[in-house]
């Protein structure tokens, strides 16, 4: 190594996407998720009753959906109910706005016999039902996300070995390789990512065929090889895999305590 020069193993989330690419699935989404758990765990055990932290919560209607589902884990009812109740005011309050609304209801019946349109004002109501602001926890991620991809483009060019490990992996989902490719603008760093996802995929559906070939009345007797779970594996490429908090599968929440 020339003098100056920073090891690999001493770049930021080098060591990390090594050690996913190693799992199943698209590393990226992994380490995030293992990102959004501490986040969420944090929250759960140590935010739910302070009032900045639930106000931005009610802003935001709560999390997206991929981590929402991400907050079921052992213990965490109460935390989660807690939660939920500061945005169900927040809705409540809203519809009421809706129903008391300063034009009355009795000027709304005159301006519908006069043929205008109601819109204005359930345009509103869905404006205000809506999230305010984005999910907390995808705004942490955002420059974690970035700095995974990066990461990633910058060393499948002269580092043999990741690029290796990167196309015997499950390789990144379709949305973190249309981000991958929109970081990589042009260049060797694109053409090294897209040379090593058509490889990933090349192979997948090679799998996927042998499964389907397998399937046929003529070939049924012959062992299911690895080729098995290509199905389950190529719903991943293309749209990531389901959050798996930790905890689930030691059961769910208690519905009385935490």
């Amino acid at each position: 190594m020339s003098p100056g020069k920073t090891p690999l193993s001493s770049t930021p989330y080098y060591d990390e996407l090594r050690e996913a690419m190693a799992l199943a699935g698209c590393p990226v989404c992994r380490l995030l998720d293992q990102t959004a758990n501490v986040q969420i765990d944090s929250v759960l055990w140590e935010m739910v009753n302070v009032p900045a932290f639930q106000e931005e919560f009610q802003r935001s209607r709560g999390y997206c959906r991929h981590h929402s589902w991400m907050m079921v884990r052992g213990g965490a009812a109460l935390g989660i109910s807690i939660l939920m109740q500061s945005v169900f005011d927040v809705l409540l309050e809203t519809l009421d706005q809706y129903d008391n609304d300063t034009s009355g209801h009795s000027f709304q019946q005159l301006r519908h016999a006069l043929g205008f349109s109601p819109g204005g004002r359930v345009e509103r109501l869905i404006t205000h039902l809506s999230p305010q602001s984005e999910c907390p926890i995808c705004l942490i991620l955002k420059p974690i996300e970035s700095g995974y991809i990066s990461t990633l483009l910058s060393h499948l060019v002269n580092d043999d070995a990741l690029r290796e490990i990167y196309q015997q992996s499950h390789g990144l989902c379709l949305a973190h390789l249309q981000q991958g490719i929109q970081s990589a603008g042009s260049g060797k760093s694109l053409d090294a990512l897209l040379a090593a996802q058509r490889h990933i995929w090349q192979h997948l559906k090679g799998q996927l065929a042998e499964f389907i070939r397998k399937n046929d009345y003529r070939f049924s007797k012959e062992p299911v090889g690895i080729e098995g779970d290509a199905w389950q594996r190529a719903l991943e490429a293309l749209y990531g895999a389901p959050p798996q908090p930790p905890g689930l599968g030691r059961g769910l929440t208690s519905d009385v305590k935490c």
